[in-house]
């Protein structure tokens, strides 16, 4: 009897020290709440493209025949930069992007018209200037392009057996552009994108030195890039 009792007063003063002895230990502090990333600010950047071309030309004189004179699919790599500028409004982002890049891309086709002579295409700059909308939850922004691109071109026709040219021109060329990306936020200002890009240069009639020769080119392009940011922004 006597034992439980003591037992049973030695349970009553613990529960009693409890509260006192609970209210000296530290409290541990919550863990932080991570910040969503902020796409807005300014951005600059380089980047790497593969560039698909396809051409084809038509013939109007003013020799004999004219009419379809072949076409020819070609690529080729390209190195260059990048400036934009975004704005986030919620889970939204809206920006605007300018982009140039040089490198070299060729193509030939053999005459459909004319025997022993052969036709080609040299690409070696282009820019893209667009707007882009897009969604971001948090630091991966998936989004859409739309706007201008602008191509450098130089154009030849050469006698296939020799390589002797013939007659030449050159031309810039403008046209619209639609494309898609995916940019990831690796820091606070590193940022990794990769987009594809298509350009709609249409048709154009070209006049050719010496020879008066007039050609119709039609023409698209699709440009594939990866894109390597530094982002004057943060968290």
């Amino acid at each position: 009897m006597k034992s439980w009792l003591f037992g049973s007063v030695g349970l009553l003063a613990l529960a009693a020290a409890s509260p006192a002895f609970a209210a000296d230990l530290p409290l541990k502090a919550a863990p932080p709440v991570p910040a969503l990333y902020n796409w807005t600010g300014v951005y600059i950047g380089i980047n790497g493209s593969a560039v698909l071309s396809d051409k084809r030309w038509d013939y109007f004189g003013p020799l004999l025949p004219t009419g379809d004179d072949g076409a020819h699919n070609f690529t080729g790599l390209f190195g260059g930069v990048q400036v934009g500028f975004d704005y986030q409004v919620g889970s939204w982002v809206f920006g605007v992007e300018a982009q140039g890049d040089w490198g070299r891309a060729r193509g030939t086709s053999d005459s459909l018209l004319f025997a022993n002579q052969t036709n080609r295409t040299l690409i070696d700059a282009f820019g893209l200037i667009n707007g882009r909308f897009g969604y971001a939850p948090n630091n991966a922004l998936l989004y859409v392009k739309g706007g201008a691109g602008v191509v450098q071109e130089k154009y030849d026709v050469f006698a296939t057996d020799t390589g002797i040219t013939f007659t030449n021109a050159s031309e810039t060329r403008w046209g619209s552009t639609v494309g898609a990306g995916l940019e990831l936020a690796f820091s606070e200002h590193i940022s990794v994108a990769a987009e594809y890009n298509h350009v709609f240069l249409g048709s154009r009639d070209v006049a050719f030195a010496l020879t008066g020769d007039i050609y119709r080119i039609r023409q698209d392009l699709d440009v594939l890039a990866l894109k390597l940011n530094y982002r004057f922004n943060g968290r």
